[in-house]
This record gives C-alpha cells, structure tokens and sequence, in this order.
C-alpha cells in the first residue's frame, strides 16, 4: 500500500512542476504586458508633450500627447499587474506543494506509520485541489512551453 502513497506523491510533484512553470511563465509575459502597457504611452504623452510645447511639433499633435495620457491613465487604472500578481502568486504555491511532495515521498515518510502516510498524503491531495481550484487560468501554449522547459532538465537537481 505503501508504493501507492509514494507514487500519488509523485504525481502531485510533477503535476505541480508542470504547472507552476506554466504560471511563471504567463506571469513573466503578463509582467512584459503590463510594463509596456503603462510605460509606452506615459513615455509617448511626455515625450510629444514637450516637443509641441517647445514648438518642435504643430499645435495639433498635442492631442496625441492627450491621447497617449489618457491610454495610459486608463492601463493605470485596469491595473496590467493584476494578473501578473495572481499567476506569480499561483506558480509560489504550485512550487511550495511541489517541495512539500518530494520531501513527504522521499523523506517524511519514512519513519511514518501506513496509516500516518495515508492521512499525509491525503491532506497533501486536498491542499492540491484546493490549489488547482483557485488558480487562474493558463493557455495551452504556456504549458507547451513549459512541458520543453522541463523536458530539457530545467527543473533537474544538479
């Protein structure tokens, strides 16, 4: 029975290596996305901004400055990083299930008793669901990504 409790140990660390590398790598994208969302048009309004102010540019452009300002009060305010915020914070919490997998299959358990490694296998299980429940979601490209990543020994213990 042991050998069951150890193999769905198993299966959660790699479920969990699959998808926490999935969630940082939407989060580094959501992170480049939100970065050009806010600094591009802050940059574009400051920058045509003075150019029409110093007489450089025709008096009409500074609707453009006008417009980059308002593109940019706007992304403020939807907030780019909220999302970033929510699949950095989900890849943590995949990658601490991940370690606290490895550790009871390969270390914990071994001075635990059948019934203690069941019922630490199960509690390990239910904070898995738990986590997958409130993840958000990823694309099927991210995880592609990720499956290469992976596959090329990135997650490996030297």
């Amino acid at each position: 029975m042991r050998d069951k409790f150890e193999a769905e140990c198993a299966a959660i660390e790699q479920n969990c290596t699959y998808t926490a590398e999935t969630h940082h790598i939407v989060a580094a994208k959501q992170k480049c996305l939100g970065n050009a969302l806010q600094l591009v048009p802050a940059v574009i309004a400051a920058g045509l901004g003075v150019l029409a102010g110093a007489g450089v540019l025709p008096s009409w452009s500074i609707w453009l400055s006008a417009a980059a300002a308002a593109i940019s009060a706007v992304t403020s305010v939807l907030n780019p990083f909220a999302e970033y915020s929510s699949h950095l914070n989900a890849a943590k919490g995949f990658t601490i299930l991940k370690q606290d997998a490895r550790a009871l299959r390969s270390t914990f358990s071994v001075p635990m008793t059948d019934d203690t490694f069941a019922a630490s296998t199960k509690s390990l299980h239910d904070r898995y669901s738990d986590l997958v429940r409130s993840a958000p979601e990823t694309a099927n490209k991210a995880f592609a990504e990720a499956q290469k990543r992976i596959k090329a020994g990135t997650h490996t213990l030297d």
